[in-house]
């Protein structure tokens, strides 16, 4: 399970990060075909479709993306058959992707990144032209029935072949469903419905809970709806999300302190301004969670508020409800760092150390958030959660609220979080699986179970890789719930230049040991990317 591990030095690190984030040269376009170790099998019931997504390309013409999060987006796929494995990767070909190549330039903002300047407008040419957000979904990748989609956070989602890798069709959400902006992690029902979480500023500051019904055959994805609306605290500003929670019953939106300055926003996309440069952390605010029922679409105890302290969340877990409590697994980052540590000319620098070491480890916490509130029998300094087998609390605070304190499952810190989701998903569950960072100062290097009843955990590492998120595979009828592979794709950079190698590496998920790598011996890393999704050839999802 566990390979030799040894410390980096701070050469190596930089130089690893720097090869890490540069952009891939070459599509794969003609399937290519691994080679699977010597020692190792595929498991044989493993019978599907790996996709993955992420950045590609960090440059157009001698403009340079500069954060992580913001280059255009190149899709993986490995073809798994019969204990074979076969790799493939184009660049996304949207219009994005289009008029940057044909333009030489980056002609749409990304997160962190501003627009380049169009030579042939003035300033104020510029302001009086009509912004447009990018449709470069290099975030996330995932199926729904027979489909395929990429999404990001703005108001565009792709739907993309899944045996070419192209753009099908071209989703926007302000028209389907009225979303100015939208996370790329909407939840999927088991029949192909979509929930979500965005903004419409044409409806004003709203946080809006959205739902899209599946697409039929032949057929463009069908209008969605808005089944909530959320007052906004703030007048001028939002709070940024990336994803969201959800129930049997309910859904659950975190409020967290970091925050959008509306005008500065708008004004600044009109000069070409990238999203982050409206974006401030408060770390004297209270972050709070927002409990909407699914089917009323109206929201829980709004005269008495859930808070706790201030903490930055990219990606939730898991949530379930259980005897009277909603349960809500995070990934806790304690402020903005971690996002200012992923601008490109940070991961490649001699700092690269201490900027994670600064940002520290992201928490895998569990807060319990009783449900029913009733303010008039709230006693102060009661613990209102009545649960075995956690230490978390909720307890008034005061008139308007009550205060909520987090269990820390571990002292792993975890990210790009995964869990059965086909079965477990809203449901309760024991097992959580993510990308161990930041451990001893060097990022992403382990693979990392998370026991939520026995609050261990189990890693797997080895000497210079860097892993991709893993993906949970089921088992066909499987009974436990972590029956199945955990798969990711793994950088393993040599202790000399120019000897890096990837491979696809095979995980028993019950135990962490190794079932099989196959590695690609025709190119020399994989993207390093965000986000994928497992599509079985034999399961709707």
């Amino acid at each position: 399970m566990f390979r030799t591990f040894k410390r980096f030095s701070s050469s190596q690190v930089c130089r690893t990060m720097d090869s890490l984030h540069k952009t891939i040269e070459n599509e794969v376009q003609e399937p290519l075909t691994g080679t699977v170790s010597k020692n190792g099998k595929v498991p044989d019931w493993v019978n599907g479709c790996l996709y993955r997504n992420g950045p590609g390309m960090y440059e157009v013409g001698e403009h340079k993306f500069l954060h992580w999060f913001d280059g255009l987006a190149m899709l993986q796929k490995f073809s798994i058959v019969n204990g074979s494995v076969t790799y493939q990767r184009k660049f996304l070909n949207t219009e994005t992707y289009q008029q940057c190549k044909e333009k030489n330039r980056i002609v749409h903002y990304q997160f962190a990144t501003p627009s380049s300047t169009d030579p042939c407008k003035n300033i104020f040419q510029r302001f009086l032209t009509k912004f447009e957000f990018s449709d470069n979904t290099l975030v996330h990748v995932f199926p729904v029935k027979e489909d395929l989609y990429a999404t990001t956070e703005t108001l565009y989602m792709n739907r993309i072949n899944p045996d070419t890798l192209e753009v099908a069709e071209k989703i926007n959400l302000e028209e389907n469903v009225g979303a100015t902006l939208a996370t790329p992690h909407p939840h999927i029902d088991a029949d192909g419905t979509m929930h979500n979480l965005g903004h419409c500023f044409q409806r004003g500051m709203f946080v809006e809970l959205l739902r899209i019904p599946p697409r039929e055959a032949d057929s463009k994805l069908p209008k969605g709806e808005v089944v909530c609306k959320l007052n906004n605290p703030w007048s001028m500003s939002i709070s940024y999300y990336h994803s969201f929670g959800m129930t049997e019953n309910y859904y659950v939106f975190v409020e967290q302190p970091l925050l959008s300055n509306i005008p500065k926003l708008l004004i600044g996309r009109k000069l070409g301004n990238a999203f982050e440069q409206s974006l401030q952390y408060f770390p004297d605010m209270k972050t709070r969670f927002r409990i909407v029922d699914k089917k009323t679409g109206k929201e829980l105890s709004k005269k008495i508020h859930y808070e706790t302290d201030a903490f930055l969340l990219f990606h939730h877990i898991n949530a379930y409800e259980e005897d009277g409590h909603i349960v809500l697994d995070l990934c806790c980052h304690k402020d903005k760092t971690i996002m200012d540590n992923m601008y490109m000319k940070k991961l490649s620098s001699p700092e690269a150390e201490q900027g994670f070491r600064d940002a520290g480890p992201p928490q895998v916490r569990r807060y319990v958030l009783p449900l029913n509130l009733q303010q008039e029998e709230i006693k102060k300094g009661e613990n209102l959660v009545k649960l075995e087998n956690t230490t978390a609390t909720c307890r008034k605070d005061s008139e308007k609220s009550v205060h909520c304190e987090a269990e820390r499952l571990t002292d792993a810190g975890m990210e790009f979080p995964q869990i059965n989701y086909d079965k477990y998903n809203a449901k309760k569950y024991r097992y959580m699986y993510g990308v161990n960072f930041y451990k001893e100062g060097i990022p992403s290097q382990r693979l990392v179970k998370i026991d939520a009843v026995e609050k261990t955990y189990v890693e797997w590492k080895e000497n210079y890789s860097f892993p991709s998120e893993p993906v949970f595979i089921p088992k066909p009828d499987a009974v436990d719930e972590d029956d199945g592979a955990l798969v990711a794709a793994i950088n393993h950079a040599g202790e000399q230049e120019g000897s890096n190698t990837c491979y696809l590496l095979f995980l028993d998920a019950k135990t962490m040991e190794e079932m099989a790598r196959v590695e690609f011996k025709d190119i020399d890393r994989f993207p390093r990317d965000l986000h994928g999704a497992y599509k079985s050839n034999n399961s709707m999802l």
